[in-house]
């Protein structure tokens, strides 16, 4: 990894000589789905930022929807797009911010690896780093028309795996049951516990919502090669690097693992910890109220838009509960659009 100390410039500025990925404004840069074509010819204007609800009977097209915009945003020129029921016909993008303001965005949010072979941006979850230079190329094909760009119309190609964040209800479980430390200081985070290692911010910001639904705070426990989330408090301080961890350690295995907690909890805090822990401008989730009782749900309404005001995210999510519609109603000034879908046959009508 480039030692940020040995140069003026940013890292990932100083790979490269080129002045168009340079000086730019991560505050400048925004993306999101601004609309949606469906197969009946009905339009959805989805507000950037903001929440964009989308509600109605089993079998009308929720699920669907969410899976669809998600799979054009990743589609590359030559990859087909999946057989069967097409719900979803189209899309456009909104998009703000050149070529460096894309860069310093991820620079701020990513993280940057030099290695042989591997120099470019990563982010949880991601193994093979995206190079600054083929970052911006995609970046100003997402612009271009299908015969202009090696992307799709309404695609985000190879970036998307940096910017689109998915919360299906199978990842939330599986976010909190811990992970493997790094084997190296110069690894870069490719979970969000490992995040949570690094700054003790995220850690409180955490606890300190586990504490506010649950009643109980959460401990990231860092005393083994496994990194662990555990329900309670430590009462034996935490020692410094150069001291003892016996009496710690030891305190700290009396504290429930997370992952053996309840449905409700592991749902809640596994859908919030990559949200958290790492700022994507588009975030799907399908069914967030899995598990969680009317009180959760409404409280992860709040939690949402707080993070959307805070981080000018786009949340599109589908639903069947009021009380985490009402949740993301009680934050003011988060645009919210309510769409109700109704199928009949094969076309879907949104209204």
């Amino acid at each position: 990894m480039v030692d940020a100390q040995s140069s003026d410039l940013p890292p990932w500025e100083a790979v490269t000589s080129d002045p168009a990925y340079r000086g730019g404004s991560a505050d400048a840069f925004q993306v999101g789905v601004r609309r949606v074509r469906l197969n009946g010819g009905h339009d959805i204007e989805l507000p950037v930022p903001g929440v964009t609800v989308i509600v109605g009977a089993n079998n009308v097209g929720k699920s669907i929807l969410l899976r669809q915009v998600m799979e054009l945003l990743h589609r590359f020129r030559n990859n087909p797009v999946g057989e069967g029921y097409r719900l979803v016909e189209s899309q456009e993008l909104r998009l703000s911010g050149s070529r460096a303001d894309l860069v310093a965005w991820l620079g701020a949010h990513s993280h940057f690896v030099d290695r042989p072979g591997q120099t470019g941006f990563v982010r949880l979850g991601q193994q093979q780093p995206i190079p600054v230079a083929s970052a911006a190329i995609v970046w100003d094909q997402a612009h271009g028309p299908w015969d202009q760009a090696g992307i799709a119309p309404g695609s985000l190609g190879q970036l998307a795996p940096l910017l689109v964040y998915n919360g299906e209800p199978m990842n939330r479980a599986q976010m909190v049951g811990g992970v493997g430390a790094r084997q190296s200081a110069d690894e870069p985070p490719v979970h969000p516990l490992h995040s949570m290692q690094d700054d003790r911010a995220l850690r409180r910001r955490l606890s300190e919502l586990s504490e506010e639904v649950f009643g109980q705070p959460i401990t990231l426990d860092l005393t083994s090669n496994a990194l662990l989330l555990r329900v309670g408090t430590p009462s034996v301080p935490a020692p410094r690097l150069d001291e003892s961890y016996a009496a710690y350690r030891a305190n700290l295995v009396t504290l429930p693992p997370l992952a053996q907690q309840g449905d409700g909890m592991k749902s809640f805090l596994g859908l919030l910890l990559p949200l958290v822990t790492a700022t994507y401008p588009i975030v799907f989730i399908d069914e967030p109220e899995a598990f969680l009782h009317p009180p959760q749900a409404a409280a992860l309404g709040r939690a949402l838009s707080t993070l959307v005001k805070e981080n000018r995210l786009q949340v599109i999510l589908a639903t069947h509960d009021r009380n985490l519609l009402t949740g993301l109603l009680d934050v003011a000034g988060v645009p919210i659009s309510i769409v109700r879908l109704h199928r009949d046959g094969n076309r879907t009508t949104p209204y």
